[in-house]
C-alpha cells in the first residue's frame, strides 16, 4: 500500500470528525460506514472504485453546459453514453 501525505490541518480534521462520532442508534456502535463518510466529507478521502462515476458525472456536466451555449445542437454528444449513464 502506498503511503499518503496529507497536511496536518486535514490530517486533524479527520481525526476530530471520526472522535466527534456518535454510536449508530440501531447497532450501538460507530459503524464503518459513519468512518468512511467522515473521511470522505472531511478529509476528501475517497474509494479509488468512485473514480470512474466522479469522471462520468464531470463529464455529463460539462456536455450539458456545452449544449446551453448559443448556437450548439443538443443532439451532439460528446461523452461516450455507454460508459457513462445520464
Amino acid at each position: 500500500m502506498a503511503e499518503i501525505y496529507i497536511p496536518l490541518s486535514r490530517l486533524h480534521a479527520v481525526a476530530d470528525a471520526v472522535a466527534a462520532l456518535e454510536p449508530c442508534a440501531w447497532s450501538g456502535k460507530i459503524t464503518r460506514d459513519q468512518i468512511l463518510i467522515a473521511l470522505g466529507e472531511h478529509g476528501d478521502i475517497w474509494p479509488a472504485s468512485i473514480l470512474s462515476d466522479l469522471i462520468c458525472e464531470d463529464a455529463l456536466e460539462r456536455e450539458r453546459a456545452f449544449q446551453t451555449l448559443p448556437g450548439t445542437d443538443a443532439n451532439v454528444h460528446h461523452v461516450n453514453f455507454r460508459t457513462c449513464n445520464s
